[in-house]
């Protein structure tokens, strides 16, 4: 999805994979960094609902693309 599309991330992106970090970095990240993996992370339409909530936890969010726009 990109991050200007009116589809599932747009929609729900906040409400389902927000409320998910959230309950993650409450219970796991209070004693263990939280670490995330994004697979084909495109232009940071899943990044911009998940990222917000990592600033204040001590944690490690890595992403992957295969674009090569982001290399040049």
């Amino acid at each position: 999805m990109y991050k200007s599309d009116i589809g599932f991330t747009a929609l729900y992106g906040d409400r389902y994979l927000g409320s998910l970090v959230d309950i993650v970095v409450e219970n796991v990240g209070i004693t263990n960094p939280v670490r995330i993996c994004e697979v084909g992370a495109g232009t940071g339409g899943i990044s911009s609902h998940i990222l917000p909530r990592l600033i204040n936890n001590k944690s490690e969010y890595i992403i992957t693309d295969v674009t090569s726009g982001f290399f040049e």
